[in-house]
C-alpha cells in the first residue's frame, strides 16, 4: 500500500513521468472528488499555487509567520519544494 501511495505522490508532484499512470490517476482523483477530499500532495500544490498567484496572501503569511525548516527533505512532498 505504501508503495502505491509513493507512486501516486510522485506522479501528482511531477517528480516522475505519469504516462503509464494517467488512467489510474484520473480514477484516483475522481474518487477523491466524489469523497469531497484532497490528499497531501493536493494540499501542497494548492498552497504553493495560492502563494504564487496571490501576492497579498503570500505577503500575509511571510510577515505573519517566521518559521525556518532545518534539515534534509524526507518525504516526496518535501523534495518537490526544492
Amino acid at each position: 500500500m505504501l508503495e502505491v501511495h509513493d507512486k501516486i505522490t510522485e506522479s501528482k508532484l511531477h517528480l516522475v513521468g505519469n504516462e503509464d499512470n494517467t488512467a489510474f490517476l484520473t480514477d484516483y482523483n475522481d474518487f477523491l472528488l466524489n469523497c469531497n477530499a484532497i490528499d497531501y500532495a493536493d494540499v501542497a500544490q494548492k498552497v504553493g499555487s495560492c502563494f504564487s498567484q496571490d501576492d497579498n496572501v503570500r505577503d500575509l503569511y511571510q510577515t505573519g509567520f517566521q518559521y525556518i525548516i532545518v534539515g534534509e527533505p524526507e518525504t516526496l512532498v518535501e523534495v518537490s519544494f526544492n
